[in-house]
């Protein structure tokens, strides 16, 4: 075993070697690891992540740059990363994770082939399709982990350290209890959506509430219009008055409670399969949790040095097209249509418990406010520049922030209603102030 070296730490590193010259002393392959007895858990993997990040810096020290394989990232209870120039026997590294980069790079690719694989349950075929299955799968995967992708997509630090890695798994695990929120409303119908009913064109509905113990409800839905006779809008405005109903009775209500509750005002009030929605709570603890159901999504934005923020999806895309493209992301339907909604099927409702701290930003929106910009700007990165905007010009981030994602969605074509509620927490101190009116 003369070419078996071990770094400091104890992990194994292997610059060159012989498939014979192995035996046991490695752990298998992590996608292999998954399906062994004493598996990692998905929580776990992202939980030590900060091992991973100190054995490739060690990796690259002793070996260099673009030395590592997708069959390379091993798991024996701890990271072990194997370096090679060699593609290794069972497992292909994906085409695109070596043929489009080079040294450090090709090394940042194949790890993030490997954890989405590990993660999500298929290959990646580009950076773009990585990216996309995580945030599809969001609130199913551990949080923050979209982030980590996206960094390793296109890292903001040097080449051959994984300092900016390590500073953003660190900032992603921050736990603090003591705080306050307030939540501030946006919406606009959409000049290409309105249509001049009487009843009005807008769909969407949201509002908040403050109890006295400082717990902050909230709730984001989204009529689905189905023939156009406005059966969406109620369905919206119904759900609203039941989760009004159910903050005014309950004063410790959790989210799945209130969709339930709403879900059934919809069945008996309302158009079946008629809106979808997201429910909310957030804890003077720092514990936060959503439920929902459809294709409105939340995200978190928290600060990033004095300036910036990171984005990170908190819920899943509950579609016919999304379902498709976990399995094949090639796949596509040209009516996908939403899965899960209130009033129809709520079996797949999903539940998403997250910690936040002073300074973080929820922002919840529903789809016609989370608009790509196709082949320029995505929704997740709109935010975090949206955000930074409003540093850089001193406003007030809650209210500005939700005027300007509603902005956004109007500048690039108002084609449906845009609603953003944002959850801007701070400090229990400074966060003061009665409950507002409910209202869409």
């Amino acid at each position: 075993m003369g070419n078996l070296d071990r770094s400091p730490s104890g992990r194994v590193v292997l610059p060159t070697a012989a498939c014979s010259e192995w035996g046991d002393h490695i752990g298998p392959h992590l996608v292999d690891a998954m399906t062994h007895a004493g598996a990692p858990t998905p929580a776990e993997i992202v939980d030590r992540l900060s091992g991973l990040w100190e054995v490739l810096d060690e990796l690259v020290e002793r070996a260099g740059t673009g030395r590592l394989q997708p069959w390379g990232v091993r798991w024996a209870g701890a990271w072990q990363l194997v370096a090679t120039s060699a593609a290794g026997p069972g497992v292909a590294a994906p085409v695109w994770a070596s043929a489009r980069a080079a040294g450090w790079r090709s090394d940042l690719h194949t790890v993030l082939a490997v954890l989405v694989r590990a993660l999500a349950g298929r290959w990646p075929i580009s950076e773009q399709d990585a990216m996309r299955l995580v945030r599809i799968c969001a609130g199913e995967l551990p949080l923050g982990i979209d982030s980590i992708c996206a960094e390793l997509c296109d890292p903001t630090g040097a080449p051959g350290t994984t300092a900016d890695l390590r500073e953003l798994t660190d900032l992603l695990a921050v736990r603090c209890g003591a705080v306050g929120a307030r939540a501030y409303v946006e919406t606009a119908v959409g000049s290409r959506k309105a249509a001049g009913r009487p009843g009005g064109d807008n769909e969407d509905a949201a509002g908040w509430t403050l109890t006295t113990a400082g717990d902050l409800n909230l709730a984001v839905l989204d009529g689905v219009t189905g023939p156009g006779d406005g059966s969406g809008r109620r369905a919206a405005r119904v759900a609203l008055a039941a989760a009004a109903a159910m903050w005014h009775q309950h004063a410790d209500v959790p989210p799945e409670t209130v969709l339930s509750a709403a879900h059934a005002a919809v069945v008996t009030e309302a158009a079946p399969a008629a809106a979808v929605a997201i429910f909310g709570r957030v804890s003077p603890d720092g514990a936060a949790s959503l439920a929902g159901v459809g294709d409105a999504s939340a995200w978190l934005l928290r600060r990033r040095g004095d300036s910036s923020y990171v984005s990170v999806r908190l819920t899943p895309e509950q579609t016919s097209q999304a379902r498709l493209y976990r399995a094949d992301p090639l796949a596509w339907s040209e009516d996908s249509v939403v899965e899960c909604t209130l009033g129809g099927d709520i079996v797949g409702a999903f539940r998403v418990g997250f910690a936040v701290v002073p300074g973080d930003l929820i922002v919840v929106v529903t789809d016609g406010a989370a608009v790509d910009e196709i082949g320029r700007e995505d929704f997740p990165a709109a935010l975090v520049r949206l955000a930074r905007e409003r540093v850089a010009a001193g406003a007030p981030m809650g209210p500005s922030l939700a005027a300007a994602i509603t902005g956004r969605a109007e500048s690039l074509g108002g084609w449906d209603n845009a609603t953003a509620l944002v959850v801007d927490v701070a400090r229990l101190a400074t966060a003061t102030g009665t409950d507002p009116d409910l209202g869409g």
